[in-house]
């Protein structure tokens, strides 16, 4: 399996002001690095963030937006995040068949509690030639294939460089507490989300030799908590409630937030602060949690502030290098679809950017209400050099899912120059190599057609469509029926 590259577009948003007399928020954008250039303080622009987006935030909680309300809504976000000049250069920095990598990595750098709690995720940006009014669900960010959009903590501490695990086992170990307490109310889905996970887990470890170790414990207290991480673990999930305190004048590294558990007494609770829990998961060496999973907050949103907001820094600060946390509700099925997709990714070796874009993917494909929101809702935090947890070399997501083919798979340039050269696109040769795929591979559920690839020139719909099955652990079908389809040319 081909490694995926990157290339960071790094946004610096600061100097957050709000006017108490017209409830006006402003801030600034800057692009501090990109592979078109950056921008200096004195270039950044101010921005006036539009006055119905934190009322919009409603209706997207209570899944009240129709899909034109969310892709307007988007496009606000993205009039705020990407002004004129910091548009401009998103568009020339995407990946192309010259620029030498696969995806952009917009890196997301707020400097203010408030920008935080906004759900940029949502940000959209209408493809060159899209007439108002015809906008589909195509210009949402997260969307694109060719993106990742992650948040950056800033702390005061040097970026850790992380190193993927040589063994060929992962420790994951899945920690619930559903208490039925003020203010907490008992969370009606936790146990879907406890099946759902174990049975992803057994169906990975079935097709891939046991790669998981799943230790679950529930209804805990702190003392299962430190049991649970008596042994060196590599993705730590919680399933359960987060709580969050804002002090006055407090910054984004100095937050109050916690984990709830179950107390000794029947009906207790204990809010366990996240500088504890970052202690407990905190190991020397390689030996720490990798990967925090936060899930089914059902009250993720109290007071206009995503609970999770205090917890992910103070995990983040004891380098766990990736953090993903729920900003709303999510479907139990769609929990279930973004679960499968995740964790197969992370076990295939995959990217954290990978594994949640294919978590999100699952959703977005496989949900048949048309304004479905729940896409958006995983948010992933990466801080760190080096993003996965299993080298390429384990076991891929193809051998995972099927038996691919078995013959030597070209890089990705090579792959890519040869489709492009050899495969017509302006006479339907695109369109008819999808379909010896899809047609071929029924079987391995492979499906491809030129509207889910697009591209104006053939290197670019070579390119996403190599993209399209690499993430999917396809790309060995793409290899074997291209030689299918070209015989008597050497691949």
């Amino acid at each position: 399996m081909a490694d995926t590259t990157f290339a960071n577009f790094i946004l610096d948003v600061f100097d957050y002001k709000f006017n108490d007399t017209t409830q006006a928020e402003t801030f600034k954008v800057r692009v501090l690095d990109s592979p078109s250039g950056q921008r200096g303080f004195a270039d950044a622009a101010e921005v006036t963030l539009a006055a119905d987006v934190r009322e919009s935030l409603f209706g997207l909680d209570k899944r009240r937006l129709s899909r034109k309300e969310l892709i307007a809504f988007g496009m606000k976000l993205a009039d705020a995040l990407f002004p004129p000049a910091c548009r401009e250069m998103l568009e020339h920095s995407r990946p192309s068949a010259q620029s030498g990598f696969d995806v952009l990595r917009i890196q997301l750098r707020l400097n203010a509690l408030e920008l935080s709690n906004i759900p940029w995720e949502y940000s959209y940006i209408a493809r060159p030639g899209t007439l108002p009014g015809q906008e589909d669900m195509n210009g949402f960010l997260v969307l694109d294939r060719s993106l990742s959009l992650v948040r950056f903590e800033q702390l005061r501490q040097a970026v850790d460089k992380f190193k993927p695990s040589t063994g060929q086992q992962l420790r994951m170990v899945m920690v619930t507490a559903n208490p039925d307490h003020p203010p907490y109310q008992k969370l009606t889905q936790i146990d879907n989300e406890v099946a759902n996970v174990g049975k992803i887990v057994d169906e990975i470890n079935a097709k891939s030799g046991g790669i998981i170790r799943y230790e679950l414990f529930q209804n805990a207290t702190v003392d299962n908590l430190v049991d649970a991480f008596a042994a060196p673990a590599d993705i730590f999930h919680f399933a359960g409630h987060g709580r969050f305190k804002k002090s006055p004048g407090s910054s984004l590294d100095d937050t109050g937030g916690a984990i709830v558990l179950m107390g000794e007494g029947d009906g207790d609770i204990v809010e366990f602060s996240a500088d504890r829990l970052a202690a407990l998961l905190r190991r020397g060496g390689d030996r720490g949690v990798k990967l925090a999973v936060l899930g089914a907050c059902e009250v993720g949103r109290r007071d206009g502030v995503n609970a999770w907001t205090g917890v992910v820094p103070a995990l983040i600060r004891a380098g766990i290098p990736a953090v993903v946390g729920m900003q709303f509700t999510i479907g139990d099925a769609n929990a279930k679809e973004f679960s499968r997709a995740f964790y197969r990714a992370l076990a295939a070796g995959e990217t954290f950017d990978d594994a949640v874009a294919l978590g999100r993917q699952a959703i977005f494909l496989k949900s048949a209400d048309p304004n479905e929101r729940d896409w958006g809702v995983p948010v992933l935090y990466l801080r760190a050099e080096g993003e996965k947890l299993l080298p390429s070399t384990g076991v891929g997501a193809a051998q995972i899912d099927s038996n691919p083919p078995n013959k030597t798979m070209p890089d990705k340039v090579t792959l890519r120059t040869f489709i492009a050269a050899n495969f017509n696109l302006r006479k339907g040769e695109f369109d008819l190599l999808c379909e010896n795929l899809s047609t071929k591979y029924a079987s391995k559920n492979v499906k491809v057609s030129m509207d889910d690839i697009d591209g104006s020139t053939a290197q670019i719909a070579a390119l996403n469509l190599i993209n399209y099955m690499d993430r999917r652990g396809w790309l060995p079908y793409l290899v074997e029926q291209v030689r299918t389809d070209r015989p008597d040319l050497t691949l």
